[in-house]
């Protein structure tokens, strides 16, 4: 019986083997692509046809993160070795930057939605950094996002982990610097037992592909502690690869200072509202957390839920939740339930009071793993953002009625009426007091005025 069950044992653990070592025999590396930088027209064009090819995200999937960290940790441990004599001195002290970005945490990537064995977000990052040899450029960045938004809203979800997104293609980039270290590491192993043989292995079939490279010769050279000219082959090899080091480092910091959330499309819908406009980051992240888990349920586009909830709050915020009432002495303490679903988005948008109320529970703000690098804060306002100048324009029965609101930047505005072909001049500005003229005639009494086929010039003056 113990023999029968010490084969078993050898079995399973040959099989485990056995699939282990094909699954890495059969596992896809990563490999960089390369490809042409591009000028702005060449590259809107590009976007537009690759994002037009995209296929809608089905699921979620996994990145390599790990995998890249490591190989950098090893590559800058073993870089350092004595046996280089200093070759890779430059790269293998990590700056602080790299210390950090080896400790942020990309695994809410994973939880994105995915398109061809890639994260959505990734594909665009990689798609905005690509064409421009990996220098962020806010421009290109935001073609890239606003061309996906003409397709598909990214999802809330999406754009606050945009970040992440950026700094692992970054990520992916330093470690394939690395990998061509790695590969000049190997090479001077070779060039080294080709110098210790005193070039008996010249005819060896495995270096014939050597010895005709200018940069192995060289690095025989320099193992061989002979000197070579200035501005050699091999030292503008390193110095092209310390230079991508040093574009990309730099493209790190302008993402960490970049806020991807302005390209949330609903923003344009929601910042109108001054209850919106006005909360705090938390407040706006733990709204736009649950409109996305909305939408989600009903399996609709957040952008289109938005419009949606545009068009449902006025009827939505005069609902009412329910309220218990504890009178404690001279005070009365009171409790207020309520669903959340759209009405209580929509109360929220139409009172301070309710967003404060509904959406101050900074537990949820949002827990970004940057915070280790940066301490940044989302605007949570729109890429496009406007004063909201609302003219409260009515013609109902051939009446005007002008209720006007001017933003604070908005000194005066002036609009032509067209009513039954008749054309009347308006013109709202501020003061010190409420009126409205007719020509050079105040109108005293009442706000209101007829309308008929005499063209009119009226003027609103309203108290700010």
């Amino acid at each position: 019986m113990a023999i029968m069950g010490s084969m078993v044992y050898a079995v399973t653990i040959l099989i485990v083997g056995i699939f282990l070592i094909a699954y890495f025999i059969l596992k896809q590396k990563p490999r960089e692509k390369f490809v042409e930088v591009l000028g702005e027209k060449e590259f809107v064009q590009v976007v537009k046809d690759d994002l037009k090819s995209l296929p809608l995200p089905k699921s979620n999937g996994n990145i390599s993160d790990k995998q890249y960290k490591s190989k950098i940790k090893y590559a800058q441990v073993y870089l350092k070795r004595k046996k280089f004599d200093g070759l890779f001195s430059e790269f293998c002290d990590a700056p602080n930057l790299l210390k950090s970005l080896l400790k942020v945490d990309f695994s809410s990537i994973e939880e994105c939605p995915f398109c061809d064995n890639e994260a959505r977000i990734v594909h665009l990052a990689r798609l905005c950094l690509c064409y421009t040899d990996y220098i962020f450029t806010s421009d290109r960045c935001k073609i890239v996002l606003e061309e996906q938004n003409r397709h598909h809203t990214l999802t809330f979800f999406e754009i606050s982990h945009l970040k992440e997104a950026f700094l692992y293609v970054l990520l992916e980039k330093i470690q394939f610097v690395y990998d061509d270290l790695m590969t000049f590491a190997k090479v001077e192993r070779i060039a080294k037992k080709f110098v210790m043989d005193g070039g008996n292995t010249f005819y060896d079939k495995k270096y014939k592909s050597y010895v005709k490279s200018k940069m192995f010769l060289e690095i025989c050279a320099k193992v061989a502690h002979y000197s070579t000219s200035h501005g050699s082959e091999l030292e503008k090899t390193l110095d092209d690869l310390y230079e991508k080091l040093k574009v990309v480092y730099n493209s790190v910091e302008c993402i960490l200072q970049f806020d991807f959330s302005r390209f949330y499309t609903p923003l344009e819908i929601l910042d109108k509202y001054d209850s919106f406009s006005n909360a705090s980051e938390g407040q706006k992240f733990n709204f736009l957390t649950l409109l996305q888990k909305l939408s989600d349920k009903e399996n609709l586009d957040e952008f289109m839920y938005t419009i949606r909830l545009d068009k449902l709050i006025n009827s939505a915020s005069a609902k009412r939740g329910r309220v218990k009432r504890i009178y404690l002495f001279n005070d009365i303490l009171c409790f207020y339930k309520r669903k959340k679903d759209i009405s209580m988005l929509a109360l929220a948008l139409a009172s301070d009071m309710f967003m404060k109320m509904f959406f101050s529970n900074n537990a949820s703000k949002n827990k970004n793993t940057i915070s280790k690098i940066i301490d940044f804060e989302n605007t949570y306002e729109p890429i496009y953002k406007f004063d909201n100048v609302n003219l409260g324009i009515s013609t109902i029965g051939d009446v005007l009625r002008v209720s006007p609101h001017l933003p604070k930047d908005i000194e005066s505005a002036s609009v032509v009426l067209v009513h039954d072909k008749t054309r009347h001049e308006i013109n709202i500005k501020r003061s010190n007091q409420n009126k409205v003229l007719l020509g050079d005639t105040q109108i005293e009494g009442t706000s209101y005025i007829k309308l008929s086929d005499k063209p009119l010039e009226i003027t609103i003056e309203i108290d700010t």
